[in-house]
């Protein structure tokens, strides 16, 4: 089974949604994978963001549970895709962690991080990031077959 990793930076609101939308996809499809998330300088703990977890609810993906994890180097080894919301954050664990390079994406179009924004900005980011999951779910039936 294939395993994805989201990456942002406080792991509270756009690889939160990722994942959970990225769930959700995967069940509608009948694909198996697993599907995480952490933050580049996250605080571990910390619950996902009220707006993050109301957007996702108007697609019926529950972000309640969500606690925030802080991006460690056994993460990087054991997924096979690397998904980061900007090519900066790319970047950054790359030079970070090269032997992770290989697995490393970007989304595509990149996600602008709502934190702090209004309910639109983050309706924004997750359709954003909508937009971007049948690039990944493709990546993830070609991995299959």
């Amino acid at each position: 089974m294939k395993r994805v990793l989201f990456l942002c930076t406080g792991n509270t609101c756009r690889s939160p949604m990722a994942e959970g939308l990225l769930r959700a996809k995967l069940e509608e499809n009948g694909i198996e994978a697993e599907v995480n998330s952490a933050g580049l300088a996250a605080e571990e703990g910390m619950p996902a963001s009220e707006n993050s977890v109301l957007v996702c609810k108007e697609r019926g993906v529950d972000l309640s549970a969500h606690r925030s994890k802080v991006l460690t180097y056994e993460m990087l080894r054991e997924c096979d895709l690397i998904y980061c919301m900007t090519r900066g954050q790319a970047s950054s664990l790359i030079v970070a962690a090269p032997f992770a390079a290989g697995k490393v994406n970007v989304l595509e179009p990149e996600v602008p991080d709502p934190y702090g924004g209004d309910i639109d900005r983050y309706r924004r980011a997750r359709d954003t990031i909508e937009a971007a999951l049948p690039a990944v779910l493709e990546k993830l039936r070609c991995a299959a077959e």
